[in-house]
């Protein structure tokens, strides 16, 4: 099973973005929601605020677009990233992503050259996928600000 991770800014309008959370089994911050009520009242405290989700699933692109396209009806930043994976309908191995939309209104897609392990969320995946060390460490500060510094 591949897995999927993103990053967001917790945008004014739930109402949708809870659905999605809940409809493709959200974990992370939201580990144990699994109720749209009790999604939409997590997130309605946390407007403003980077949250971080995690999924599972044989194809992980389905929830990232999902969330992807809701959050940039929003114009809500976002962080994603998924593994690779192949395709369970046709077959069809996809390579590891990273998208990131830093101000809401500007979605980079990039592709990642290995194939074996998760991406990361940090900086260094973002640069080794051809991203600017300053855009890079720009999301770093934007989504991670606070958070605990990853084992070396």
């Amino acid at each position: 099973m591949a897995s999927a991770h993103l990053l967001f800014v917790v945008p004014r309008e739930l109402d949708e973005l809870a659905g999605i959370l809940v409809e493709h089994g959200a974990e992370g911050d939201l580990y144990g929601i699994d109720a749209e009520e009790d999604a939409l009242a997590y997130l309605a405290d946390r407007v403003g605020q980077a949250v971080g989700v995690e999924f599972g699933a044989d194809d992980p692109t389905e929830p990232v677009y999902d969330l992807m396209r809701c959050l940039d009806g929003r114009q809500a930043p976002y962080w994603a990233c998924h593994d690779a994976f192949v395709e369970p309908s046709r077959g069809i191995r996809v390579g590891p992503r990273v998208f990131l939309n830093l101000d809401g209104t500007d979605r980079r897609d990039l592709r990642l050259a290995w194939e074996d392990g998760p991406p990361a969320l940090d900086a260094r995946t973002l640069k080794a996928a051809g991203l600017a060390p300053s855009m890079a460490e720009a999301a770093e500060a934007r989504f991670l600000a606070g958070a605990p510094a990853p084992r070396p």
